[in-house]
């Protein structure tokens, strides 16, 4: 096993705001029909990278996801 490997980074533009971590899909799609009062579009780095668990809060909701775009709500 390659402990490198384990391991994946994002780097967020313009900010440079960097997240490191072990890759995990997010599996869970919210299906009921609440309406919230935020839409969220992450950045597509956390996508490709598979960090975007490290960058969501537990109040926010995955609500679509194909292999390039997540939609969260909140």
């Amino acid at each position: 096993m390659n402990p490198e490997k384990d391991f994946t980074s994002a780097v967020m533009l313009p900010e440079r705001r960097r997240i490191t971590g072990k890759p995990e899909e997010i599996k869970i799609v919210n299906q009921n029909n609440k309406i919230y009062d935020y839409l969220y579009l992450p950045d597509i780095s956390l996508i490709y990278s598979k960090l975007l668990y490290k960058a969501i809060d537990d109040n926010m909701h995955l609500i679509y996801h194909d292999k390039k775009a997540f939609i969260h709500i909140q």
